[in-house]
């Protein structure tokens, strides 16, 4: 969780039970600039909401229309005789970093996205070194710049960028010029991403997830007048993936699983009174489909279906008898998906080991080339060219801890800084131990260690799927 919503929850909970005014939230949390304050704040809201939902089934932050917001249940604090940990303050000695075990946290790490282009040789064997002589970044700045799409002149590239504490909107870049600025498009405090080009080049398509409501709507955008619409609802529960079809004429976009197990929605564009259809599914039917692409010449959609978030895999959706076939065995978590101009090869993001890499599929035999990219995601348009669009996921979580029981909001204080993973901690008082997962040694096995994070050692050499261990 980010440090500006934490401040937010202290506050809630040293004004229990309160009610707490929007502006004397940001009076505090934000030195009174109401400029930013307003729009952090209800962004701030959402992310504790989002959190919190998975801890109760009511809400745990109550909102009083017009006049503010109440945390909804007493907090509760360590006793005096517990409550020993001090601030954080300078690195710590080993110690202090003992005093403070009772409060270890997996702090994810901060991910730094931007946006990219690469250019990769399909035809040959791509080396990472002949890959990372050929990418070149589009945007820099804060935030994350997600979900690139090309215009079909490609003359323009729109994206999803989300700055720090602020929701998403939809960015414009020259292709042209690309050393210019991105141009905005959409202003709005809602969360707007996934943008898609109509294949005359006029329109974008995009979903837009209202933070206060918990709504979500397939948009469309006027390039020339910046006029949006809603088209219709959707699915406010999980990431909305959405393509077009290769005539134009067709939006297809995942949402709420159906009791006959269809999951996969199409909307006709060119009947402006068209409501969305379910797209009936006649094979794999338990695995709700995430992810979507059609191929150039018309024939195929390929899907990516998802068991849970440790199984997800490719197939192959025949558009004349809805016939599929799979495609991939034993991926996890794919994140784009993307085909070739050729309509025979698809490219996509998977994870593996504990890192986000791109492949290059054979559609016919299956056979999987590997970009050598890593912290590739979201492949999108690919030109004839060769050159692909994506964007640079780099997410490294690290352990580290957060003293809960100050009368000031601490920081989090990390135990790991290191380009490998280190997630899911688990302690045991018996063994002064944390049992947890990294890829430090090339694959995701499970590690023991002090809570100084030394002494460590490697449990398992299994090269596999490797999640969440526990202690007895």
């Amino acid at each position: 969780m980010q440090q500006k919503p934490m401040e937010v929850l202290a506050y809630l909970a040293q004004q229990h039970p309160a009610l707490v005014s929007r502006q004397e939230l940001i009076d505090v949390v934000w030195a009174g600039n109401s400029y930013v304050g307003e729009k952090a704040l209800t962004n701030a809201i959402w992310q504790l909401r989002a959190s919190l939902q998975q801890l109760a089934e009511s809400e745990l932050i109550n909102t009083v229309r017009k006049k503010g917001y109440r945390l909804a249940v007493a907090p509760v604090y360590l006793t005096e005789q517990n409550a020993t940990l001090p601030a954080p303050v300078e690195p710590a000695t080993k110690a202090a970093t003992a005093r403070r075990k009772t409060v270890l946290w997996s702090a994810a790490g901060v991910i730094l996205v931007t946006l990219l282009a690469i250019v990769a040789y399909y035809n040959t064997a791509v080396t990472a070194k002949d890959t990372a002589a050929h990418i070149v970044s589009l945007t820099k700045g804060n935030g994350r710049a997600m979900f690139p799409a090309l215009s079909p002149d490609e003359r323009y590239l729109v994206f999803s960028w989300r700055k720090f504490e602020m929701a998403s909107n939809l960015y414009l870049l020259d292709m042209q010029n690309t050393s210019a600025p991105a141009r905005q498009l959409t202003f709005s405090v809602d969360d707007e991403s996934r943008p898609l080009w109509s294949k005359d080049g006029r329109h974008i398509y995009y979903s837009s997830k209202t933070a206060v409501y918990g709504e979500c709507y397939i948009m469309q955008l006027d390039t020339v007048t910046l006029a949006s619409k809603r088209l219709a609802a959707c699915n406010r529960h999980s990431t909305v993936y959405m393509d077009i079809s290769a005539d134009g004429r067709y939006l297809a976009f995942s949402g709420r699983l159906q009791p006959d197990g269809a999951s996969l929605y199409r909307l006709d564009l060119q009947n402006p009174e068209a409501e969305p259809q379910t797209v009936p599914c006649l094979q794999y039917c338990q695995y709700r489909v995430r992810d979507m692409a059609f191929s150039p010449d018309g024939r195929y959609l390929a899907l990516t279906r998802r068991a849970h978030r440790l199984s997800e895999e490719i197939y192959l959706h025949d558009l004349a008898t809805g016939q599929e076939q799979k495609l991939t065995s034993g991926e996890e978590d794919i994140l784009g998906l993307s085909w070739h101009p050729d309509s025979e090869r698809l490219v996509f993001s998977t994870f593996r080991h504990g890192k986000r890499q791109g492949y290059l599929l054979n559609v016919t035999d299956r056979q999987l080339q590997p970009l050598e990219l890593e912290d590739f995601a979201w492949p999108s348009r690919i030109l004839p060219n060769g050159d692909v669009f994506y964007h640079s996921n780099n997410n490294m979580p690290q352990l580290g801890y957060l003293p809960l029981n100050q009368s000031v909001t601490g920081a989090v204080f990390p135990l790991t800084a290191a380009d490998a993973r280190y997630e899911a901690p688990h302690y045991n008082k018996k063994q002064h131990a944390l049992a947890y997962v990294s890829n430090e040694s090339g694959y995701m096995e499970i590690w023991k260690a002090d809570l100084n994070m030394e002494n460590r050692q490697q449990l398992t050499q299994l090269h596999g799927m490797v999640k969440y261990p526990q202690w007895s």
